[in-house]
């Protein structure tokens, strides 16, 4: 239950951080949005609220009196919420979590009875859904309707072309998947020197910048590698990595994906951000509960 104007949140924000970006980051909304709610507000109040310079956002004198005055009611409202809790059971509200083979969500789900001890309001209902390029782009592309989040990699590439926003968790190291019965799935770790003569499937290039960086390296040092383009990631392209006997690209969180296959850390620094896909207007729900997560994260 909201109790104020969202420009209210983004003014206290944007007090305490000196920043619309920083405020508009906290809050899960773009700058261009909290500096509108600022714009609006200051309107209503009839005076300037910030000065704005190169340096940042420094409060006026009314300004300094108005963030002070609301800090107070804030924290009575708070005070009263939680009493009126006590006294009432909260009705639940679902986070709609869409999972995949390649998107299981393994690790967000193992968290999140903790997360619920402290919002117990909060329920994860688990949507399942195929990894085809026009499905997942689909889903990205209209998070918050059917689904409200995605537990997966990303790059900016990915959000500009999905139009979709990231609570980032986590840079996960990229691997090379190999079949269980090529003598490489035998090795404690490998290096690109073990694929002399042998073969890498990969995204196309340009889909993901991290992963062109793999791509660049074997190019510049290992002419001899073949690399084989793909253009989405799916339970077909581990199939093809078991049947040709090759290696494939591929993301530490798919250890279970195929039977067959193997994924195998390497000697590289490569790695791809990780975490939770939402829509750029998220609801309060996704909101508070992305609020919820960070809170859990920043104890551990």
């Amino acid at each position: 239950m909201k109790l104020f104007q969202p420009n209210i949140e983004t003014f206290l924000k944007s007090a305490e951080t000196g920043s619309f970006s920083k405020a508009a980051a906290q809050l899960y909304i773009s700058v261009p949005a909290a500096a509108r709610q600022i714009n609006v507000l200051e309107k209503e109040l009839g005076f300037p609220l910030f000065v704005r310079t190169h340096r940042g956002l420094k409060l006026t004198p009314a300004g300094q009196s108005f963030y002070t005055d609301m800090k107070k009611i804030l924290s009575s409202t708070d005070l009263a919420v939680q009493r009126a809790r006590e006294k009432a059971e909260l009705q639940p509200s679902r986070i709609r979590l869409g999972i995949s083979m390649l998107a299981p969500g393994t690790s967000l789900i193992s968290e999140f009875p903790t997360l619920r001890q402290k919002e117990p309001w909060m329920e994860l209902e688990l949507v399942d859904y195929r990894n085809n390029v026009d499905n997942a782009h689909s889903i990205l592309a209209n998070l918050g309707t059917g689904i409200d989040v995605v537990q997966a990699f990303y790059d900016q590439q990915l959000l500009e072309r999905t139009g979709c926003q990231a609570y980032f968790q986590k840079n996960m190291p990229l691997r090379l998947a190999v079949p269980v019965r090529n003598p490489l799935s035998e090795k404690q770790e490998l290096c690109l020197e073990d694929l002399r003569g042998s073969a890498i499937l990969m995204p196309a290039e340009g889909l993901f910048k991290e992963m062109d960086a793999v791509r660049q390296e074997v190019r510049r040092h290992y002419p001899e590698i073949r690399i084989e383009d793909f253009s989405v990631f799916g339970i077909r392209i581990f199939s093809r990595c078991e049947n040709e006997n090759i290696a494939l690209l591929a993301v530490d969180d798919w250890q279970e994906v195929h039977p067959l296959v193997k994924l195998m850390p390497v000697r590289w620094n490569h790695t791809i951000p990780f975490g939770i896909l939402y829509s750029r207007t998220p609801s309060d729900q996704v909101r508070w509960f992305l609020k919820a997560l960070q809170q859990a994260e920043t104890k551990r």
